[in-house]
């Protein structure tokens, strides 16, 4: 074989040979450029603090699932340099989830706001939705307040204006149907030894009006006492373990 003909048969194989390795290795592939995705959490977690619920790649962008403490999103990443190409809100962080004000606090900002003398205030659900319900006296009038158990704000309010006679009546009239919580804190005593964390009227528009106290005891035990409260009948000791 001549030596042009040998030039040209490696000349030709020379060729293949970098077609093949174009073929496979393709330096300018895109997916070469692709970010890792723990790089892009990182760049998205950064800028939006939050715990990563689901990540994957498709079609050279990542889509991202954060929840953060207002809510969860979902956002769309670009593979090759982390910018973030869009941002959607799922879902909202519901009021649930914050802690339900305690039946104190909820009496000492409705007292220092209104000034009067606390009848009742009780956790109730209405409408799917936890409230405070609550009722003022004044010297004038009465007030019955219905109270956001998590901010403590006043979501509505009926108040009726009372003259000295039916305030006296009035007073009688509760006086005789419901026992003071002084009194029922007495009688839960009497059966629980302790000291008591709470005292709360439950029921009072209904047949059947009770308090529930709660008492904690010397060695760490919580009691929750059921009283009637017109009768002042213990109806039932719980223990919280």
């Amino acid at each position: 074989m001549n030596i042009k003909k040998k030039l040209g048969y490696a000349g030709a194989g020379a060729a293949v040979l970098v077609g093949l390795v174009l073929l496979f290795v393709q330096p300018w592939n895109h997916a070469d450029s692709v970010l890792s995705a723990e790089a892009v959490e990182e760049t998205v977690i950064s800028q939006y603090p939050g715990t990563v619920e689901k990540s994957t790649l498709e079609n050279g962008e990542y889509h991202l699932r954060i929840s953060t403490d207002t809510g969860t999103y979902e956002f769309t990443v670009d593979s090759s340099d982390g910018s973030i190409m869009s941002i959607q809100q799922i879902s909202k962080s519901g009021a649930k989830e914050q802690a339900i004000l305690s039946r104190d606090t909820v009496k000492e900002k409705l007292l220092s706001e209104t000034g009067g003398k606390l009848l009742f205030l009780e956790l109730i659900t209405k409408e799917d939705q936890d409230i405070y319900k609550a009722k003022v006296k004044t010297d004038t009038e009465r007030t019955l307040f219905e109270i956001d158990p998590y901010t403590g704000e006043v979501l509505s309010r009926q108040t009726i204006t009372i003259d000295q006679e039916d305030d006296e009546e009035d007073e009688e009239e509760e006086n005789q149907k419901f026992l003071a919580e002084e009194e029922v804190e007495k009688i839960a005593m009497s059966e629980v030894a302790g000291e008591v964390d709470d005292t709360e009227l439950r029921g009072e528009d209904t047949n059947h009006p009770y308090y529930l106290v709660e008492i904690e005891t010397d060695d760490d035990k919580e009691a929750v006492i059921q009283i009637h409260a017109i009768t002042g009948k213990v109806q039932s000791v719980t223990w919280d373990d």
